[in-house]
């Protein structure tokens, strides 16, 4: 069966499909908060939220609050909304309980119970994934994850925006959902009651052209230019650019020089490359990645892959400075296949 996500969920609500009971799940909780908000602006009119809503935390109650809580019939709106959030650090008694309620839930109550990412194919949250509207929240996988997620945030807002511009926007502020909300936010406030999103809004509103970036630091690094790599990454931690984003950004990089690589090696002109084979690559960037590809070889990125590996789990595991291992990494990048 399809695990429905979270643009599934706008769609239902869209056409006003309502369930009694969520289940949310998984690691994204911006997206899962928006959910939350959806359900609430779709029942709970103003005024209503002090008599129809409860919010409730796992950790903080038992099974028979929550029971006593969803019998209580609304008083303005038509439904009353609870929320049970960090559901799975309940008692497994006490959810044992709010399983059993699932088999025959109250019609004028919708329940969610929000979780961390939890096992839904065995045991526990098997059975409560089959009695609810079961919904997972994941965080961006690729590219296209982050350009669908804008693309629904702008149909929203009535707003018309090109991939382009969408894609220039995900390639500065990379994959995460709650920091490409906080810039699409501050772009619905730049361009206040026009109807279209341009590229420059972008560049003027995120500010890509005024600071050092990952652009930047991906191009000189791929020049195996080790001084200005230095300088770059220094104003980006400055700036408070994390090494896992960096890294994260790094992997993306290299495994587009891969791609190109393996192409070249099977006769795909470079032409054709940028025509046809690099679509979640900002088309301003193809023909550089093209030409910065020709740099290394297939054997010294793979090299790479490795020490992107390396350098992940040292800054997840180990004491040492981030900006020495960031540091460590950027030159063994440029300097490999040097004797």
């Amino acid at each position: 069966m399809q695990k429905l996500k979270y643009d599934d969920l706008l769609q239902q609500l869209h056409k006003n499909k309502l369930y009694p009971v969520y289940f949310f799940t998984e690691e994204e909780a911006f997206l899962k908060d928006k959910a939350i908000e959806l359900l609430y602006n779709k029942l709970i009119s103003k005024g209503a939220s002090t008599f129809d809503y409860n919010l409730i935390y796992g950790e903080e109650t038992d099974a028979k609050t929550i029971l006593e809580t969803i019998q209580t019939p609304p008083i303005i709106a038509k439904k009353r909304l609870v929320i049970v959030k960090h559901f799975d650090k309940m008692n497994i008694s006490y959810r044992e309980q709010i399983l059993a309620y699932t088999e025959h839930p109250i019609d004028f109550v919708v329940l969610v119970l929000e979780t961390d990412k939890v096992n839904t194919n065995t045991g526990y949250y098997r059975k409560l994934a089959q009695k609810c509207a079961t919904f997972y929240f994941y965080h961006p996988y690729n590219i296209q994850n982050a350009v669908d997620f804008i693309n629904t945030e702008a149909k929203k807002n009535n707003k018309q925006i090109s991939r382009d511009t969408i894609m220039l926007l995900v390639n500065n502020i990379g994959l995460n959902y709650l920091e490409l909300n906080n810039e699409f936010q501050k772009l619905l406030i730049y361009v206040k009651d026009r109807n279209i999103i341009k590229l420059e809004d972008v560049e003027h509103c995120i500010g890509v052209l005024k600071e050092n970036n990952i652009f930047e630091l991906q191009n000189s690094i791929g020049k195996r230019n080790l001084h200005n790599s230095f300088i770059i990454l220094e104003n980006m931690l400055e700036n408070g650019a994390s090494g896992v984003y960096l890294i994260t950004m790094l992997l993306r990089f290299f495994k587009e020089l891969w791609l190109i690589k393996i192409l070249r090696e099977n006769h795909i002109t470079e032409q054709e490359i940028w025509t046809t084979h690099l679509p979640h690559v900002f088309y301003f960037y193809r023909k550089e990645r093209i030409q910065l590809a020709r740099n290394f070889t297939i054997k010294e990125i793979a090299q790479i892959f490795a020490l992107l590996l390396n350098t992940d789990i040292e800054i997840k595991s180990t004491s040492t400075s981030e900006r020495i291992l960031m540091e460590m990494l950027i030159y063994k990048i440029c300097q490999i296949g040097n004797a």
